[in-house]
């Protein structure tokens, strides 16, 4: 579940998971009965909002999240290739914001 020596920080429960560390997270998700590891995905390429995702790609923003939810913009699911976008959920469902991104994602991706 974790990379071989990767110090992962235990908080005690959802509302001790900390968006200002670049260091993995778990807690004990009493929803689904499982522990569950959040990491550090990159800022966002529009608002710079530190974006996270967890192991389990459950990054449902209405959970923990919240528009912390990573979003990128894949470059093969638009048919391209390139890096991706890294982008927080809010911006990458708000039109305005999202056109910023696809306009960085079209000088990136050939």
């Amino acid at each position: 579940m974790t990379k071989s020596k990767e110090t992962v920080i235990v908080r005690s429960s959802v509302e001790d998971l900390s968006f200002r560390t670049s260091k993995p997270q778990m807690y004990f998700c009493s929803w689904i009965y499982k522990k569950r590891i959040m990491r550090y995905k990159g800022d966002c390429e529009c608002c710079h909002i530190r974006t996270y995702g967890f192991d389990d790609g459950y990054d449902d923003p209405r959970g923990p999240l919240g528009d912390h939810a990573n979003a990128n913009l894949v470059a093969v699911e638009y048919g391209t290739s390139g890096s991706d976008i890294v982008a927080c959920f809010g911006c990458a469902n708000d039109y305005s914001r999202y056109q910023i991104l696809m306009s960085k994602a079209e000088k990136r991706w050939r």
